[in-house]
């Protein structure tokens, strides 16, 4: 059979092995066979649903080119190198990515993990920043300038980090490290205000 020999390249190809670059005979392939006899085309069944298959699958394979192309820059990132004003391109391929097909998606579960890691990040580094707003005074503080009076605002920083959760205060390591220094600085301004009340009163 003259088909079998002339389409050989593409009819020894699987869903595993195609490639976008083989499209073109996968679809000559297909065009020569439309032109077959009953007969013949009868013969080729297998073949035939080889090729539709084949072209199926070179059809995702564009599909998620397109999305690899169309989001590079958020693919790009990592959970390091992330950063708040990426938010809107990493939603943008996740929604994306939620209009694609089935089977396009399966072919995307690296990048899908990747994008749903990065918008946690994202998620952890607003919250974090939200913290450094709400107690942005008392982080203005050092334990130089710090004063007994500051004690219930650095408390109160202390507890809201406290419940924070453990992503969130992994991007404050700085700012708890400086509200505990704070704290103890306050802790050994009151220790010397009761000493000197103490020795007064004697």
């Amino acid at each position: 059979n003259t088909f079998l020999t002339d389409h050989a390249g593409p009819l020894g190809l699987t869903i595993g092995t195609v490639q976008i670059s083989d499209k073109s005979s996968v679809e000559a392939a297909i065009a020569d066979y439309d032109v077959l006899s009953t007969a013949e085309q009868a013969s080729l069944v297998n073949e035939k649903a080889l090729l539709d298959d084949l072209l199926l699958k070179i059809g995702v394979l564009e599909e998620t080119l397109v999305f690899k192309t169309d989001h590079a820059g958020p693919l790009s990132l990592t959970t390091e190198s992330v950063q708040v004003s990426d938010k809107t391109a990493v939603e943008a391929a996740l929604a994306a990515y939620d209009l694609l097909s089935a089977e396009a998606q399966a072919e995307l579960t690296v990048e899908k993990a990747l994008l749903d890691s990065l918008l946690a990040e994202i998620q952890n580094q607003e919250e974090a920043n939200q913290f450094k707003i709400d107690h942005s005074i008392v982080l203005a503080l050092t334990p130089a300038t710090v004063e007994i009076s500051n004690k219930v605002a650095v408390e109160a920083a202390l507890a809201a980090y406290d419940v924070l959760s453990t992503e969130v205060q992994n991007e404050l390591t700085n700012e708890k490290a400086l509200l505990d220094s704070l704290l103890a600085e306050i802790q050994n301004q009151e220790a010397a205000e009761t000493f000197r009340t103490n020795y007064a009163s004697e």
